[in-house]
């Protein structure tokens, strides 16, 4: 099977969780014999080169500017173009109908197409490939990809995101098949009427490559206050600040607080001049592994809608308990063994009840060890890559022409 993967950033070039799950997927495919073409935009030029098992096309972004990562602020007028033109950016389309043109894939996979627009969809119609999208964000619907504004989620997409993204919300109906990497997002999308006709509909949860392990010293949990840990982006709508608050309402309680994650510049100082901070460590980008060894449990504590929440499932790789909030795809990381683990964040003090046993008594975050370990194996590669497999399989299949008359099935 030929396979064509199209992914906004791909390794070397990340951001968040999105990339590393294109090409963990990519690998795993390959490792399964397929012959996988990864598709992404390059802020410098066009070029073609195999990466191990996989052949990858850089592409580069023909829009205004490059704008991953975001440490540019750009004017007004400039981010409003680049939106308009990401509408449908015929350049972008035109580059991916050659390479269709040249790969001749059997299916079409698009993942984050930030950049690339819909226009790549219209290539693989052009050349009446089958096509799977996976929901990996928000971008279908609002093209700042979150659906969070002004310090709360969108209910259903706002006049302007729904003049934005009305192209490409009608051509959804055409894709053969549609996975949501959790049922939260996938149910969103067609709560807003999108690919209501499409045939083949899956939730396929994301994977992590991080093996499951025993933490250093796990058998005697050291003393002290807990140790409570905040990893990955730090900013608003990650929750941050709502868990500040929500510790600082427990300041007679014997807790301190691990920051992993860069933060924007300027960020820690203007913190520090409206709290107090006394109790937070922020100890910048960190290896996630060390990080997890350092804390007693990680609070991911989101207050935009997370599509999924791949941080909560490499905590649990190490044994390390987590505590999500009730948003988007959370609250399926952790499943069956979530019902003290997840919290709302509209619910006053909610967080707060869900803390204080632990914080209370520290050593129970060891009893959750085991179980947080056994629900790893849901999130494997190998899990992964097989739904994958059957689903291409049903879509092909689904393509095939049917047989001439007075021919074998």
């Amino acid at each position: 099977m030929r396979i064509v993967a199209f992914s906004t950033l791909f390794p070397p070039n990340v951001v968040g969780g999105a990339e590393k799950t294109v090409e963990l997927l990519a690998l795993g495919l390959a490792g399964q014999g397929a012959e996988v073409h990864v598709v992404t935009t390059d802020p410098e030029e066009d070029r073609s080169q195999r990466e191990g098992s996989l052949h990858v096309h850089r592409v580069r972004l023909r829009n205004l500017y490059w704008p991953h990562p975001r440490t540019i602020r750009r004017p007004a007028w400039q981010r409003a173009l680049w939106h308009v033109r990401d509408i449908h950016n015929a350049p972008m389309g035109r580059v991916a109908d050659q390479l269709l043109d040249e790969i001749r894939p059997d299916v079409v996979l698009t993942f984050n197409i930030q950049g690339f627009s819909t226009a790549v969809w219209g290539a693989a119609f052009r050349h009446r490939q089958p096509l799977v999208h996976v929901i990996q964000d928000y971008w279908l619907l609002c093209p700042r990809t979150t659906m969070f504004k002004d310090g709360r989620n969108c209910g259903p997409s706002c006049a302007s995101c729904r003049l934005l993204t009305l192209p490409r919300r009608r051509l959804t109906d055409r894709i053969d098949a549609v996975v949501g990497i959790s049922r939260a997002v996938l149910e969103q999308h067609k709560a807003e009427g999108l690919f209501a006709r499409v045939p083949v509909q899956r939730v396929i949860h994301n994977a992590r490559g991080m093996a499951t392990r025993r933490r250093d010293g796990e058998e005697a949990r050291r003393g002290g206050p807990l140790r409570i840990g905040f990893f990955g982006r730090v900013s608003r709508e990650k929750g941050f600040e709502f868990l500040l608050d929500e510790l600082a309402a427990m300041d007679q309680e014997d807790w301190i607080l691990l920051v992993g994650g860069r933060c924007p510049p300027g960020y820690v100082a203007d913190l520090r001049r409206r709290r107090s901070l006394d109790r937070v460590s922020f100890l910048g980008f960190v290896d996630p592994e060390s990080f997890f060894d350092r804390i007693d449990l990680l609070v991911v504590p989101s207050l935009w809608r997370e599509p999924f929440g791949s941080v909560a499932i490499e905590a649990m790789g190490s044994g390390t308990p987590v505590i999500v909030s009730a948003r988007g795809g959370l609250p399926e990381v952790v499943g069956d063994i979530g019902g003290g683990l997840v919290f709302d964040p509209g619910e006053p003090g909610s967080l707060r009840q869900r803390l204080s046993p632990f914080v209370r008594a520290p050593g129970l975050t060891s009893s959750l060890r085991l179980e947080m370990l056994g629900r790893t194996r849901h999130f494997t590669v190998q899990r992964q890559v097989a739904s994958y497999v059957r689903l291409l399989d049903e879509v092909l299949a689904t393509r095939a022409p049917p047989p001439a008359a007075g021919e074998g099935v």
